[in-house]
């Protein structure tokens, strides 16, 4: 996701998984992770899980409140990396 958000917006994370070799929709091995990374930073701001979503196989929801006590800061940029493993295959 591309845009503006605000301090205390919260932000919808959804994220399909579908099998490597065949790209059918495929659930991954458990709820895939999200990690917040800070501007150019390696170093985490914030981790967790995604949930199934509506009971659709491959379809994971998770959710980030943007506030001030989850480190969040206003002028600055965050990216949203997820990982997730699919059918033995790792990816991101």
């Amino acid at each position: 996701m591309f845009g503006t958000a605000y301090i205390d917006d919260i932000l919808p994370i959804v994220q399909p998984t579908s099998r490597f070799s065949s790209g059918a929709k495929y659930a991954a091995s458990s709820g895939p992770a999200y990690i917040v990374y800070e501007q150019d930073s390696a170093t985490n701001l914030l981790t967790g899980t995604l949930s199934q979503f509506d009971s659709k196989t491959g379809l994971y929801l998770g959710t980030i409140t943007l506030s001030v006590a989850n480190g969040f800061e206003v002028g600055k940029y965050y990216a949203v990396l997820v990982t997730a493993t699919v059918d033995g295959v790792d990816a991101h």
